[in-house]
């Protein structure tokens, strides 16, 4: 199955956040401790390098969504809810490069702060998916499963819900 096939599911949400917990670890520590620049002095706001971001990965220029995604990266803060959007596309980035163990790395990150963050929507439903969709590529497909339904449960987009019903009836029926 090609990794392109998951590009339609690129969100462009705008995550609300209910609390502002304390600072969280990540499974980066490269990227710890950055992004505590603030939109001022005329930069972009990070929605517009996520926009950026996606329109990138669906032309398959991946080292241009890399960059964009760098910038908005410098544009949130500690608490900032859409470091759930952040990760979840870094997630879909390195899972379209096919460096797996990464995504699912970045994937977590992205669950475990919407947790931490009260987040929820289109983004915490794509992580899950892009979960499960590494895991179904490591040919797991009990744990593949779990995360697709869990996707099912956390306030999908459309499209995402159609992808998820779609992976699941592929595992269901044994297919590669």
């Amino acid at each position: 199955m090609s990794r392109l096939g998951v590009l339609p599911l690129i969100s462009v949400c705008l995550l609300g956040c209910a609390s502002k917990p304390r600072m969280w670890t990540v499974s980066h520590p490269e990227m710890a401790g950055r992004g505590l620049q603030t939109e001022r002095g005329g930069k972009k706001a990070p929605e517009e390098y996520f926009h950026a971001a996606d329109k990138a990965m669906l032309r398959n220029h991946l080292d241009e969504a890399q960059r964009a995604l760098q910038e908005a990266h410098g544009l949130l803060t500690e608490n900032d809810p859409r470091w759930v959007n952040y990760y979840e596309r870094m997630g879909l980035l390195s899972y379209l490069q096919d460096q797996i163990p990464k995504a699912k790395a970045l994937y977590l990150d992205a669950i475990h702060f919407a947790s931490v963050l009260g987040v929820q929507g289109h983004a915490v439903a794509d992580s899950y998916l892009g979960m499960g969709l590494c895991l179904a590529a490591e040919d797991k497909p009990r744990e593949a499963e779990g995360y697709l339904r869990k996707a099912l449960e956390t306030g999908p987009a459309p499209g995402t819900t159609r992808r998820v019903e779609k992976e699941l009836r592929r595992l269901r029926e044994g297919k590669p």
